[in-house]
Parts: structure tokens; sequence; C-alpha cells
């Protein structure tokens, strides 16, 4: 469609309606704007336009609805949605996230009503994502600019909980979808927004139920989002730049980054695909059914990664969700991280981007070294590097190999030397070859 990627209708050419009557507008008459912003912000069940009718706040045309914040037009007379607001279309497809100037940018989800004719035979016609030729609905976490999905690491969820992480260009996966995205475990967060699209609203609820995994769920992943009509069309790049707005403040909307069409996200060397330690990754199902966040300690924290951890151009968003990932596994401070946490526990952080992860790893391995459970990696790593491998290793590579050593049950230089045989050292097949060569040539001397 030729309106892909341009600013939304002006709000003078639509309808408005009241929360009843968009209610039962829905599929199945489910009360679709009941979800928080990324600072579990609700919007109140009023008018957001100043001009509006008071009784009837949300704003429709053509079957789509809308229910969120407004701005006025710099010069025009009519008003764009700005701020954080929630689009429901006509197919049952309902975008949540922060617009500007009509347009969706940033961190966002695109869900579905339980409800809506394509989620429940689970078929959408020209859906970028086929199983076996059929196109299928998804749920989608992760960035939008400009309306497109469009994101380094975006999560999209099937139906079936089949979930997978990877970068996407234009509202279309970067590769095969299925083959080169990584796959994600089954996680709490996943089963939340899955609920969305599975549970029936009309049961009467009271607060105690807005945070609890249903149509009414706090969001705990924070991704990108939206599109008109015709989003999943296949499209060149060359036509989605033409389509791309030109007359908008390019100095405050966000960038356009070409991935490249055959790019994909590189999974971090640390661990690789034969660890173990992926084993144990998102195995844990937390039971929070209402949880509520402190403020205070996800502020501390998202500051704390922005400043400490990440530094310069870090997204304060994805900042954001990782503090929110912590702060639920009950790490609410930097202070409980320095005295409990070890590289080996971030390396099983797979919420985090692979280089956030890094970055985070070599914080934890200087920071974290007074508590027992990384001073023990510490030592097993500069036992690699001063003794067995050399002075020129690097110091993250080390670290890998001392966690691999620990998940054996080494936890100490001693253990290693009495334990660990050269034929042992044979079957590291996670050591680099030269690695393995040196490891074996130093080995005895490293053990006088």
């Amino acid at each position: 469609m030729s309106d892909i990627g341009k600013p939304w209708y002006p709000a003078d050419y639509g309808d408005w309606l009241s929360l009843e009557e968009a209610q039962k507008q829905s599929h199945g008459g489910i009360s679709w704007w009941c979800w928080p912003g990324r600072e579990d912000e609700w919007l109140a069940p009023e008018q957001q336009r100043p001009d509006g009718p008071l009784d009837k706040p949300v704003f429709a045309k053509a079957g789509h609805m809308y229910f969120g914040k407004w701005e006025k037009h710099e010069t025009e007379d009519w008003y764009m949605w700005h701020g954080f607001g929630i689009y429901y279309r006509s197919n049952g497809e309902i975008f949540i996230g922060d617009w500007y100037k009509g347009k969706l940018c940033g961190l966002g989800h695109r869900l579905w009503s339980p409800y809506a004719e394509g989620w429940m035979e689970n078929v959408k016609q020209g859906s970028v994502i086929q199983e076996n030729g059929v196109g299928k609905p998804f749920l989608y976490v992760g960035r939008f600019v400009d309306n497109w999905k469009h994101d380094k690491a975006a999560t999209a969820i099937l139906k079936d909980g089949t979930t997978r992480v990877g970068p996407w260009e234009y509202n279309q996966p970067v590769g095969d979808w299925w083959k080169d995205h990584l796959v994600l475990k089954k996680t709490y967060e996943v089963d939340r927004l899955l609920a969305f699209a599975a549970k029936s609203d009309m049961e009467e609820t009271d607060e105690a139920d807005l945070a609890s995994p249903s149509l009414k769920a706090k969001s705990i992943l924070v991704g990108n989002l939206l599109s008109n009509e015709g989003d999943e069309r296949q499209i060149s790049v060359a036509e989605a730049k033409e389509m791309s707005v030109k007359d908008l403040d390019q100095q405050q909307m966000p960038k356009l980054k070409q991935l490249g069409r055959y790019s994909r996200l590189q999974p971090s060397d640390f661990p690789r695909p034969s660890s173990p330690e992926i084993e144990i990754t998102f195995t844990e199902k937390y039971e929070i059914p209402n949880l509520v966040y402190d403020k205070e300690q996800v502020a501390a924290l998202t500051e704390w990664l922005t400043i400490s951890v990440v530094g310069n151009g870090a997204d304060l968003c994805e900042m954001e969700r990782y503090a929110r990932e912590l702060w639920v596994m009950g790490l609410h401070s930097e202070t409980l991280i320095k005295k409990t946490c070890s590289t080996f526990d971030v390396i099983c952080w797979r919420w985090m981007k692979p280089y956030h992860r890094k970055v985070l790893l070599r914080w934890v391995q200087i920071n974290c070294a007074d508590n027992q459970f990384q001073s023990q990696l510490n030592w097993i790593t500069e036992w690699l590097a001063d003794s067995v491998i050399g002075y020129d290793a690097d110091p993250l590579e080390m670290g890998y190999y001392a966690r691999k050593l620990f998940v054996r049950g080494h936890h100490s230089i001693a253990a290693i030397q009495e334990k660990v045989k050269s034929e042992d050292v044979n079957s590291f097949d996670w050591m680099k070859p030269v690695h393995k060569r040196l490891f074996l040539s130093r080995y005895k001397h490293s053990r006088t």
C-alpha cells in the first residue's frame, strides 16, 4: 500500500467512541486499551485530547481505534498521535508503544486479540513468517522506526510459543526466521505475552488482577512495533526508503540503519552452542501473579547500567528492560549484584544482547572479585592467562574457559591440577586448537 510508513490520519477525519463502544467493536469485546507504558503508568480512562468529547475518549476510523496521547500539529489545525498510546486494528492486531508525530517509534509490542479470526485460526495471509507455506500471525516485541518493525534483536512469538530473536528490517526478518534467528526457550515473559492473546477479558476483575498475566498484563519485555494495513507484504529496501516521510524533524526522529540483507544477530562466543551452560538458560519459571515493580530500585539499576556498565550511547529503554529483569530475579541493587553475582551468572542471562552481556561480564569480573563466587573464577582465569595460555591471552576468553572448567566441578586451581589429565584436555572441544596445544605443552610446568 502507498501509505506504508506515512503518518496516521488526522483525528478530524474520524469518529469518537466511548470505552464501552470501543469494547463492543473489538473482537470478543475485550478491554484492549488496558496495557501499561514503560514506566508502568496506566492511561486514565478519560479523554486524552484537549478538544475531544469527554465521554468518548477513543478515536475510530474504518474499524481501527486509538486510545492514547495527542499533540497538536505545529502549523496545521489538527492533532497527531503523540506519546504513549494503544492502537487497535480492525483485524484484531494491537500496537502498544510511544508515538511521535503520528508514527510509532521506539520500543513497543504488536499483540493480537484472542478472538481475532487470524489468531484463532492461526493463519495470516501475507505474513512474513510462514510454516509449510502457511502465513502465521505472531507477537512482536522490539523497536519500531517510522512505523516499521526495525531492530537488531527483536522477539517474535508464534501462537504455539515458538520464539525467535534476531534482526528485522522494514517489517521483515533478516534472513530465514526459522534458521537464522536465535531460539529463545519459553520464559515467563513469553507466557505473559501469550496470555494477552489467550485469556478472556469478559470476567470481572479487580485492581489486583491488573498485574496478572491476562489481557491486563503489565509489560515486562519492552520492544518494537507497527505499520499500516499492508505492513507485511514483500517490498524492496529502495521502495521502503522512498516511502519514508521526509518533512518531519529528522534531528528528533530515530535514524534508520541498514543491517544488510544477509546480516544476522551474532551470538556471543561466550558460551558457544556446544556449551552445557546453554542447557540451564531460561529454565526458571517465576511465579509472580501480581508483580509490582519498585520504581526507585528499577530506576537506580537503570542508571547503574547506563552510566557504569554500558556507558555513553546506551539505549535507556534497553537498560530499563535489563533493570526489570534483574529486579525480578531478586537483584535489587548494584551492591547486591557485587556481593552475589559472578560471570557464570551473567553468561546465562540470554535476555541481554551479546555485546551488552560481554561488557557486563567484564564489569563483574573486575567489580565482583571480592565475593566468593567470582573470586574462584578470577583465580582460575588469571592462572590460565598467566601460567597456561600466556600473557597475550584474551581475558574474556580465559574467563570463558574458566567457566567451562567451573561448570564441570573444577572450582579451584588445585582441583584442576589434581583431576584434569592430558587426555581430558584433548576432549576440550570448546577450547581453540592453539590454546589446547598450549595447555598441553605448559600443563606439566603449571602443575609444579
